[in-house]
């Protein structure tokens, strides 16, 4: 017989509420984790792209990517000038060095946010397997 007392229906219904409620929380932080991961990748792409950019800036033609597999051959109009998306559907035009600039800030924001919300993950798995653990102790005693 276990050392553990005797917990109640309504004790056992509460804390499978709170494992059901636990265990949403880190599907939503799963996918948050997984929709920022996708922003990092993209922007390391942008900062690598402009990088290549800034390195052959004494070539006009370049290389852009459309999207999948897909890239068209470019002669740049304006030297040292691109267009930047700062939210909101709102295109700014900017020099290759201060897109860079802003874009490498923006990485290193979404790194940190990354960063943070891997930590919560961890916490949050970790209570989630604590409450199933005692959700399976009390069913083991009845």
């Amino acid at each position: 017989m276990s050392n553990q007392p005797n917990i109640s229906t309504e004790q056992s219904q509460a804390l499978y509420s709170q494992y059901q409620t636990a265990a949403q929380q880190l599907q939503v932080l799963e996918s948050q984790l997984s929709q920022i991961g996708a922003v990092i990748d993209e922007l390391n792409h942008n900062v690598l792209t402009l990088d290549g950019l800034i390195l052959n800036e004494n070539s006009n033609e370049v290389i852009l990517p459309l999207g999948g597999l897909l890239f068209i051959k470019a002669n740049l109009t304006g030297v040292n000038e691109i267009l930047l998306n700062v939210g909101s559907e709102t295109v700014v035009p900017t020099t290759f060095e201060n897109g860079k600039n802003i874009l490498t800030q923006r990485l290193e924001e979404m790194n940190e946010a990354f960063r943070k919300l891997s930590e919560d993950r961890i916490k949050l798995a970790k209570i989630t397997s604590q409450l199933e653990y005692q959700l399976n102790q009390s069913t083991q005693q009845r």
